[in-house]
């Protein structure tokens, strides 16, 4: 969440061409890479702030989908891909997570329902 606020800084550095804003950033992303595949303009693209060989600007549009049924977040998929390849060490997330075995905290993205 941080780019969401410091946007305008981040985009400062020559190191960075883009910055997407916001939570829910996958639909953008996509949407992103597939311009810079295509050639397309990026001025379309919801959340993003980018930089030109002129200038620098943002899109406020938001972009939040009104459904996450997309995302197929299954933690015991992993675990049943490592019990049939008997493979356990490409579940870890880096080399040398054992000796320093920290984890990122999922939090619970729930769109909003209709009564």
């Amino acid at each position: 969440m941080s780019s969401s606020y410091f946007h305008e800084e981040l985009i400062g550095y020559p190191q960075v061409d883009f910055v997407l804003r916001g939570d829910s950033t996958e639909p953008p992303l996509h949407q992103l890479l597939v311009a810079l595949r295509d050639g397309a303009p990026l001025d379309r693209i919801p959340n993003l702030t980018g930089r030109t060989r002129a200038r620098c600007g943002s899109i406020p549009t938001p972009s939040c989908p009104p459904r996450f049924d997309y995302v197929d977040i299954r933690p015991e998929l992993v675990v049943e891909m490592m019990l049939r390849d008997r493979d356990f060490a490409s579940a870890l997330p880096f080399n040398g997570w054992w000796r320093n075995p920290i984890s990122a905290v999922f939090t619970v993205k729930v769109a909003p329902t209709s009564a």
